[in-house]
């Protein structure tokens, strides 16, 4: 399409003439955007996303904590099977979702690779990694491929343009996303974040969930969001978007796992959770403690 210079005014009708024929050119419109559905921690609740995901003929990506799979509230390993036997993908998420960056790097590759081996050892295949709370720096990402991980996850990053991750990643061990989903979460937000990617190229979207649940916390989804999400998502591949799982977007091999080194003699209290503050699966009993009760007394 031409478009005649003029000075002062004519000159930015030039540009905007420009930049339409860009957004509508049918370059623009074959750009492929990869939509990633992502849900963290293995809230129980997720087991709700299965139906949803399978009458669409979708996949997800689940990211677990090993330490936590079975416990409260979590997935089990048998739910986890489930979803990995429908072509779901699960990924590792540490063995007690600390924050990285505060532990040593011993104990960074304890949380990393031992979380892998075992959900390995679950018989689950492994291949990506979400750093909890997005909490990573450049360390965390050697040991992420050093444990056998070929992707590794943050949260947030590409709130602004160009709105998504190139494929493949910029840095495939800090992938990155819009924001979490949370309860204030509207199908319009969710559209786009995929619509805004599209219309600058394409690339990576990956969409993070945590609770699939009707009003049970902020970081929380009703499932009928997703199944709309999904829904509007089958409805665009005309327009070149598809859903992948993290790990068909990265591609590799499955690697063998790598245990993290011995842990050493823990300093100071021995006893685990002395101040009974700890409550990693949100249970109401501190974490390493049991009710109990003797006699006459009630626990």
């Amino acid at each position: 399409m031409r478009a005649r210079v003029f000075p002062s005014d004519g000159t930015a009708i030039a540009v905007l003439l420009g930049l339409v024929c860009l957004l509508t050119s049918p370059a623009a419109a074959r750009a492929q955007t990869t939509v990633s559905l992502e849900f963290d921690d293995g809230w129980a609740t997720q087991i709700d996303a299965r139906p949803i995901l399978a009458a669409r003929q979708m996949h997800g990506t689940f990211f677990a904590i090993s330490g936590l799979v079975g416990r409260s509230g979590r997935l089990t390993a048998a739910q986890l099977h489930d979803l990995e036997t429908d072509g779901n993908e699960i990924g590792g998420h540490t063995v007690d979702h600390p924050h990285l960056t505060a532990l040593s790097p011993d104990d960074q590759r304890r949380e990393i690779c031992n979380d892998r081996v075992a959900l390995l050892a679950q018989g689950l295949t492994i291949r990506s990694l979400a750093y909890p709370y997005g909490d990573e720096n450049t360390g965390i990402h050697q040991i992420a491929g050093d444990c056998g991980y070929n992707s590794a996850r943050d949260v947030g990053g590409v709130s602004a343009a160009p709105y998504a991750e190139p494929i493949p990643p910029l840095d495939p061990f800090k992938t990155r996303t819009p924001a979490a989903v949370t309860s204030a979460t509207t199908l319009a937000d969710l559209q786009g974040e995929v619509t805004r990617a599209e219309l600058v190229g394409g690339g990576w979207v990956q969409v993070v969930f945590h609770q699939l649940c009707a009003g049970c916390g902020t970081y929380s989804a009703d499932p009928a969001l997703l199944a709309q999400f999904a829904d509007w998502l089958a409805l665009r591949a005309a327009s070149g978007t598809v859903v992948q799982t993290a790990g068909d977007v990265i591609g590799g091999p499955v690697k063998p796992g790598v245990p993290g080194p011995p842990a050493g003699a823990r300093p100071g209290n021995l006893l685990a959770n002395a101040s009974l503050e700890t409550d990693a699966d949100a249970d109401g009993i501190p974490d390493c403690w049991a009710p109990a009760g003797y006699g006459t007394n009630t626990p």
